[in-house]
C-alpha cells in the first residue's frame, strides 16, 4: 500500500521568532505570497499524501480557520470577479483530507507523534516538520517515498549537504558504510543538541517516513523517563530492534529552506520573493539601488 498519510507537529512555541510568533505560529508566516505551511501541505499532496493531521496547540488553531472555508470571503470574491484569488484559497482542490489534534503543552516532537497513534494505526507515514520548505523541488518527498517502498525500509529521513552552522541547528546522519548516488542506508542520527565532531556534512532537513512500530519506540522512552517522550531517543532504539533507515539526499537542483529563526526565515523570504513572477525583477532592481545607496554612505574608516 503506497503511503497516504502525513503528520505535521505545529504545537511548539517558536520562541526563536519571537516577538512575531507571540499570536502567529511560524509556520503561518509568509515567504512570498504564501505561509511556510502551504508549501509544506502543497509538497506532501504532490507525493500522493491524501490525509495530514495537523498537531497543534489550543493556543494555534489558526490552522484550522486557514485550511477552512471563509463563506463572506469566498462570496465577496465571486461578486468582485476575482477569480484568480479564488482559485489561491481554495484548498479543496488539494484532494487532500485535513485532520487536527491538540497538543495541551508543548512536551516535544515525541509527544506529538504520539498523538498521530489513532490517525497512522498499522500504516507508515510521513513526518514532516512544518516549518522547512524545498525550493526547486522535484519531486524529493515521492523519492523518498518510492525508496522505502522498494526498499521495504523501516524508515527513510531527508537529508542535504550543509555547512557546519546548519548542521549544528538540525542534526545530522551518519553512513552506515561507503556509498555512492542519491541515498544510503544510515548507522546513526544525531540530533543537533549531542553534535560534537562533524564526520561529514550530511544534515537533517525535517522530513521522515515511519513504519508504525515507531509509537512503541517512543512509549519505550516514556517508561525509561516517567511519561517523558523523545524522539531522538526513540529512533535509536527503533534502529537497535532491526529498522533499516535510509537517507535520502536532496539533488543538486533542490535546495532546503526554513523559518526556523531570523536568518533563516529572512533568506527563505528573500529567495522567494526574487523568483516571484510578478515582482522578483522588481525587488533585484530595488535591492541593487539600495546596497549601492548603502556602500555610497558608508562611513570611511582609517586604516
Amino acid at each position: 500500500m503506497s503511503i497516504r498519510k502525513a503528520v505535521i507537529p505545529l504545537a511548539g512555541l517558536g520562541t526563536r521568532l519571537l516577538p512575531l510568533t507571540k499570536s502567529v505560529p511560524k509556520e503561518l508566516l509568509p515567504v512570498a505570497r504564501k505561509p511556510v505551511i502551504q508549501y509544506v501541505v502543497e509538497e506532501l499532496v504532490n507525493a500522493g499524501i491524501q490525509q495530514i493531521l495537523l498537531v497543534t496547540s489550543k493556543r494555534n488553531v489558526a490552522f484550522e480557520d486557514y485550511f477552512a472555508d471563509d463563506p463572506s470571503l469566498i462570496d465577496n470574491l465571486i461578486r468582485r470577479g476575482k477569480q484568480d484569488l479564488l482559485e489561491q484559497i481554495d484548498f479543496n482542490h488539494l484532494e487532500c483530507r485535513f485532520m487536527f489534534a491538540h497538543q495541551n503543552i508543548a512536551a516535544g516532537i515525541g509527544d506529538a507523534v504520539l498523538l498521530a497513534e489513532d490517525f497512522v494505526g498499522n500504516e507508515a507515514f510521513v513526518l514532516h516538520m512544518g516549518d522547512s520548505i524545498i525550493m526547486h523541488d522535484q519531486g524529493f518527498m515521492k523519492r523518498m517515498i518510492d525508496l522505502y517502498e522498494k526498499y521495504n525500509a523501516g524508515g527513510t529521513i531527508g537529508i542535504a549537504e550543509m555547512p557546519e552552522e546548519e548542521i549544528r541547528s538540525h542534526g545530522m546522519v551518519i553512513p552506515e558504510s561507503d556509498h555512492e548516488g542519491g541515498w544510503f542506508a544510515i548507522r546513526e542520527e544525531i540530533s543537533y543538541r549531542n553534535i560534537d565532531v562533524l564526520p561529514n556534512n550530511y544534515g537533517v532537513i525535517g522530513r521522515y517516513i515511519y513504519n508504525a512500530n515507531i509509537f512503541d519506540a517512543i512509549r519505550q522512552t516514556g517508561l525509561e523517563a516517567n511519561g517523558k517522550y523523545d524522539l531522538t531517543r526513540a529512533k535509536r532504539i527503533f534502529m537497535k530492534q532491526g529498522e533499516k533507515i535510509l537517507a535520502v539526499k536532496l539533488s543538486p537542483e533542490e535546495k532546503f529552506c526554513n523559518a526556523g529563526d531570523y536568518e533563516t526565515y529572512f533568506k527563505t523570504f528573500l529567495d522567494f520573493v526574487l523568483e516571484d513572477r510578478e515582482y522578483g525583477e522588481m525587488l533585484k532592481k530595488y535591492l541593487k539601488q539600495r546596497l549601492s545607496i548603502a556602500s555610497k554612505t558608508k562611513p570611511n574608516r582609517k586604516q
